[in-house]
Formats: C-alpha cells, sequence, structure tokens
C-alpha cells in the first residue's frame, strides 16, 4: 500500500495548527461554493440557482478545505485529535464500512465523544478528514448543515470534483436523514461500498473517494432494520464526478434515458467557448456547463436542484461573476408550462429571445450574456403574450 495521502485543511488532519487564523482560512473559500480551486472566473457565472446551492453548501465553509487539498494533493501523516477549543460530545461507537473492489476501500469509523476519523484508500493511496462534533473543522458543512433540503428529502449527494488534477481523486459526502441507518453505493465497475451513517452533529453523514474516471452508478439507502428507503442513480458525464438527482422509492422504476441537447454556446475568446447542454434520464433533468478551450471544456452538472420559472426576473436577481472575462452573465433551468416564452431585456432598450427547448417531458432554458450587453431584467411571457410578474427569487 502507497503511503502517500490526500489530507485536507491547512497544516494536515483534524485540527488547525498553531498560528493558523481558521476563521479566515474559511472566510477564503466562503463564496467559492463547490467550484474546484483554480478554476477560471468564467466557471462561476451567474447560474442563479446554482449560486444559491454553492452558498448553502458553504456552510461553515469546510467543503472547500478538502476540496482544496484534494486537488493539490498535499502529502501528510495522519495525526490525531479534533480541533482545538472545547470538549467534544456526541455518541460513541464503532460504525461500520465494507468494500467489495479492489480500487477503493472505506474504513470503519471510531466515533469517541463527538470525535472521529474517516479515511480509506484510492488505488492504494491514503485519505483521511478528522473530525469533532463541536469544532469540526473540515467536515464543517456538515455540522452546520441543520436539515435536508426539499429535493433531497432522503440524502443530497455533495461532491468536490479535482477533474484528475495531478491525479487526485473526486472525493463525496453523502448527507442522510435521520432515518437512515446505512448506505450501498454501486460504482460504474461494479465494486460496492457498504457506509453506516456517521451521527455528526447535524445530519448524518458518510464520506468516501473515488479515483477520478470512476463514477457512482447507484445509491441505496436502508433504515435500521434493513428495509430500503429509497434510491438513485446518479447522472455521469466524463471529465466530472457523479451527481445524485431524484430519487425513487422502491419498487419504482427509473426513467428512461432520453439523451441530451445543447442548449447554447458562446465564444468568448479565440478558441474558447461556453456551452449550456440539457440531458434527462433515471437522474432526472440534468443541466451541464463546460467552459474552456473548445475539446477541453470541464462539465459542471447540476441534477437536484433544477426548479421551474413561473414568472419574470428582475435585474436583482441576478450576480455578475466578478471575472474579467466574458461571458459576464448567464442563466439556466428549466421552465414552468405557464411559461410560453423568455426574453431578456438589455439596459440599452434592446432585447434579445432565450433558447427554450424540450426534452424528456422537460423544457430547459439556458442563455449567455457577453461583455457588451448589461442586463436588465428576464421577462417572462404566457401563451397570450402577457409579461409574468417578477417571482420571488426562492429558487
Amino acid at each position: 500500500m502507497n503511503d502517500d495521502q490526500f489530507e485536507p485543511g491547512p497544516g494536515g488532519s483534524g485540527g488547525a495548527d498553531p498560528g493558523v487564523d481558521t476563521d479566515a482560512y474559511q472566510e477564503m473559500f466562503a463564496d467559492l461554493g463547490r467550484f474546484t480551486t483554480g478554476a477560471i472566473p468564467v466557471a462561476a457565472v451567474v447560474r442563479r440557482g446554482w449560486a444559491i446551492r454553492a452558498r448553502r453548501r458553504a456552510v461553515g465553509s469546510g467543503a472547500l478545505a478538502i476540496a482544496a487539498a484534494l486537488s493539490i494533493g498535499v502529502p501528510v501523516a495522519i495525526s490525531g485529535g479534533g480541533g482545538g477549543g472545547g470538549a467534544a460530545s456526541g455518541p460513541s461507537g464503532i460504525y461500520g464500512a465494507t468494500s467489495t473492489g479492489g480500487r477503493v476501500s472505506v474504513n470503519p469509523v471510531q466515533l469517541t465523544r463527538g470525535k472521529g476519523l474517516f479515511s480509506g484508500t484510492v488505488d492504494g493511496k491514503k485519505w483521511s478528514v478528522d473530525f469533532d462534533n463541536v469544532n469540526c473543522y473540515y467536515i464543517q458543512w456538515s455540522c452546520g448543515f441543520t436539515s435536508l433540503d426539499p429535493w433531497d428529502r432522503y440524502a443530497s449527494l455533495t461532491s468536490n470534483s479535482s477533474w484528475g488534477l495531478q491525479g487526485q481523486p473526486d472525493d463525496y459526502t453523502l448527507f442522510l436523514s435521520t432515518n437512515v441507518a446505512w448506505a450501498t453505493i454501486t460504482l460504474q465497475d461494479g465494486e460496492v461500498l457498504k457506509l453506516d451513517a456517521v451521527p455528526t452533529a447535524k445530519v448524518p453523514v458518510v464520506l468516501f473517494a473515488l479515483p477520478f474516471g470512476l463514477g457512482v452508478s447507484k445509491i441505496e439507502l436502508f433504515d435500521a432494520q434493513g428495509a430500503q428507503i429509497a434510491y438513485a442513480m446518479p447522472f455521469n458525464v466524463k471529465g466530472s464526478a457523479s451527481a445524485a438527482g431524484h430519487w425513487y422509492k422502491p419498487g419504482e422504476a427509473p426513467a428512461k434515458d432520453a439523451g441530451s441537447v445543447e442548449l447554447t454556446r458562446i465564444e468568448f475568446a479565440p478558441g474558447e467557448e461556453a456551452v449550456f447542454t440539457a440531458y434527462a434520464g433515471a437522474a432526472g433533468p440534468c443541466l451541464v456547463f463546460q467552459e474552456g478551450k473548445k475539446g477541453e471544456q470541464h462539465p459542471d452538472p447540476q441534477c437536484a436542484e433544477l426548479s421551474a420559472v413561473q414568472g419574470s426576473e428582475p435585474l436583482e436577481n441576478h450576480i455578475a461573476s466578478g471575472g474579467a472575462r466574458p461571458p459576464l452573465n448567464a442563466g439556466s433551468g428549466l421552465v414552468g408550462p405557464n411559461v410560453a416564452r423568455m426574453e431578456l431585456d438589455f439596459t440599452d432598450g434592446t432585447k434579445s429571445p432565450v433558447v427554450i427547448k424540450s426534452l424528456g417531458g422537460y423544457r430547459f432554458y439556458a442563455y449567455f450574456v457577453t461583455a457588451a450587453k448589461t442586463l436588465r431584467a428576464v421577462t417572462a411571457f404566457d401563451s397570450a403574450g402577457n409579461a409574468l410578474p417578477a417571482e420571488k427569487s426562492t429558487r
């Protein structure tokens, strides 16, 4: 077994090093959401729903600590102990983990007075994440994550994909509802991980890491009596980590694969472009954003949190990326049945139609706005041509 490690956080595992301003370190990452360290500014274009998701997932800013470390691959030795500053409390016990394959392993978690260690191997390389139910510097999003969102009724799969940078793995956290006792995670190569739910301070979780390019084909959730609660068929696209979408009840058949359709693209520099593509299948409706050099774009999928536009969107619902490179604004999502068409209204008085395409029973929209234009509003119209009132920014 290789002794190399992928270790999150400043200065190694478990707690902050003396002299490290942890609050400042976390604040540095707070607004980055789930985007991979090192992504160019265009990767943070508006996508209002995605911006909301990023802020939600960045509770405590701990998620990016793992993303940064696994992308960089800082080699350190395992060290014990959680974050300083107070005694930890919480359930004690050993929470089991088994695996059937040779590429991925996840070790049991021993929880003692609220402190524990998530660990395992990816292709023989070790990874570990110390945690503390009170101080929990490196899984802080779990400690501050008080409940699942409506679209994540059973569980929420969050990833901080390394995109294979420096040969690093993709790391995942599966947030679980409190009635989930354990989960089985079937990988695309047939390997199966069986992981007990670990009761951190707010929401039970399991953590695991996979080789870049090896995705999750199925997630099954079980209660303490061994009865299946729900299952999901995550969305997988080459070049990105898996993204979970729709959860099915036991015995419910997954939706059929409807394929994909390109929504819109823009060339923002010679040989560089950004593209929105829609997919529909077992994971439900999914949108994939890609940007960069042609043929080398990194995909960023979104499935679970898509919601349908029901009205117009004023300017305040849009957030510019702040990057120096166009496009400075973009949007994508689903279109509700009451919306017949949409248009972009610019401050110079000009207008432009929004692309809307149907796939697998869903209607998707997407648009880009270049630096040459300033967006005033996105107006939605009903079938009679009447402008719909502005909807509240709740998506």
